[in-house]
Parts: structure tokens; sequence; C-alpha cells
């Protein structure tokens, strides 16, 4: 397997993404114990995993034209894999959805293509595929789950403003935003503890209250995920234009290593603190490396 972007992670330690092999041939694979298992999904992609290994992804198809701004939906829709079995979640009435987050009890939160054009999150439980709506604009999209049916992510707003969003028992609630109108929130955990952005800092949204996570240094900051010990996985971008794994805890920042000059992404911490992402060697644009850091 050759590039290799890893999406998510579980408290096993299994980690989910997609590789492609020496042919340049894509596959959705899982990593277990050291080796690379491929899932076997043609045209497929694979986005998260829970503790019971219940995996998601997205069957690709063959993509439209991608000139629109947020996602770029295929012909395909969101699925749950099962002990190999593949089960697909419908849509919200368009031609796509997109799968972003899963959490133990098998909810699973994306964003879909409505039947007239728009995108929208969504929140599949049990069978049924509910439309969470949008906070007055045209677009939204979950980016993840708590235990507890909680919802977060962005949508826009009567005005056109990009703003993170709190979806539970039916209500999506405005986190706000500052001056320049945007937030988005990317992480939730199950005290509620919800992480994102806010302009260009990493924040924490918590009990009304927004905290500043800072940028160790750096111009700007975004926090990815947040684990039930509070450990937020961040990236920081520092002021030669380069990206950085950080872990806050505890109102401290840690760079996480990672080879020298290369450009990262981060996309989930697991409540071991194990968080995975992917690194490009110094001076490349592609071949991203899989990455797994532990403490």
């Amino acid at each position: 397997m050759e590039r290799s972007p890893p999406r998510g992670i579980n408290d096993r330690g299994q980690v989910v993404g997609f590789s492609t092999d020496a042919s340049d041939q894509g596959h959705a694979v899982l990593w277990e114990a050291g080796r690379a298992i491929d899932l076997g999904f043609e045209n497929g992609i694979v986005q998260d995993i829970n503790n019971r290994g219940q995996i998601i992804g997205n069957h690709l198809g063959v993509p439209p034209p991608c000139d629109e701004p947020g996602p770029c939906f295929s012909i395909g829709v969101a699925f749950i894999w099962e002990a190999g079995t593949v089960t697909e979640l419908g849509t919200i009435g368009g031609h796509g959805s997109y799968p972003w987050d899963i959490n133990n009890r098998g909810q699973v939160v994306g964003v879909g293509r409505t039947a007239s054009g728009d995108d929208h999150a969504f929140l599949w439980d049990a069978g049924t595929m509910t439309d969470l709506g949008t906070l007055g604009g045209a677009r939204s999209n979950a980016n993840a789950i708590n235990e507890r049916g909680q919802v977060v992510g962005w949508s826009e707003t009567a005005s056109g403003e990009t703003h993170a969003f709190l979806w539970k028992a039916g209500t999506m609630t405005d986190l706000g935003a500052s001056t320049g109108g945007w937030s988005m929130a990317n992480g939730i955990n199950n005290r509620g503890q919800v992480v994102g952005g806010l302009v260009d800092h990493a924040v924490i949204w918590e009990a009304g209250k927004v905290t500043d996570l800072g940028t160790l240094g750096g111009v700007a900051s975004f926090a990815a995920d947040i684990n039930e010990r509070g450990q937020v996985l961040t990236y920081v971008q520092d002021s030669e234009d380069e990206y950085h794994f950080v872990l806050w805890e505890a109102g401290r920042m840690t760079r996480l290593e990672t080879p020298e000059g290369a450009r990262v992404g981060a996309y989930r911490i697991n409540n071991r603190g194990q968080a995975v992402g992917y690194y490009l060697p110094a001076g490349s644009l592609f071949g991203g490396r899989a990455a797994l850091w532990s403490k």
C-alpha cells in the first residue's frame, strides 16, 4: 500500500482509511494489529469506526462535476460495514449522502443532498434517516455525534454566515461566531464539550462559555476532535505555512512529533489518547502517509 491517509480510530486501536497500491488503485483499509486489511470495496471510501467494529463509508461511484462549494457528492450513498455486511443508509431525498461520524450505539451523522439540491446535515438511527435542517440558510453539515445523540457541525445562517451548531432532541442551537462570521464545530464528547474553530483559533464550547485554545506561537489553529478525557486533537499553522499536530490538555499545548518539514492533517483521537491523521514528507504535495501518535 502506498498513499494511506487514515480517517478514524476506535478505543481498540483499530484504524480505518483509504490507501493506494503500487499501481495507484484505491482501497478501503482497516489497520489492525500491525497489518492492513483490504475491505474489498470498489470505488468506495471509509470514514470512521466505532468500538463495535462498525465502519462507515460511501460508495463513490462516478462523481458529478465538482463546481460548487461544500462536499462533492457521488451517485452513491452512505453505508455501514459490519462483519462483512454492507447496509446502505439511504438519502434525505437527493442523489447522495456522506457519513462523517458514528457513535457506539450505531447512530451515524453526515451530510446529504435534499430533493431541492441543498446539502443538509443528517442523523441516521436504526434505519431512519432524519434531515436536521439548518440555521436558516441553505446548507448544513453534521461532523460528530456523542453517545447521548448530541450532534455538532456547521450551518449557514439566513444572512449567509457559517456558524457552529449543537443539535439535540430535535433542536439546532447556534453556537455563534465572532467578527468575520465564521465558526465550525468538529467534535463532541459525552460531557458535552464541543471543539472546533472560531475564525482562526481552536476553541472549546462548554456550558455557554468559549475557551480559546491558542496557537502555540503559530498564526492559526483548529480543533479536530476531543475524547472523554478532555484531550483535544488540534493542528496549528506556523509562520512558515507549515502545519503541525498538537495535543491540547488541561490548558497546555504539546506538539506531536512528525518528520522534519512535514505538513500534516489531524482527524481523530480515541479515549486512550491515540491520534490518527496523515503527513506529507518535506517538499511533497502528494503521497500522504498514515500517522498514528500515542503518548
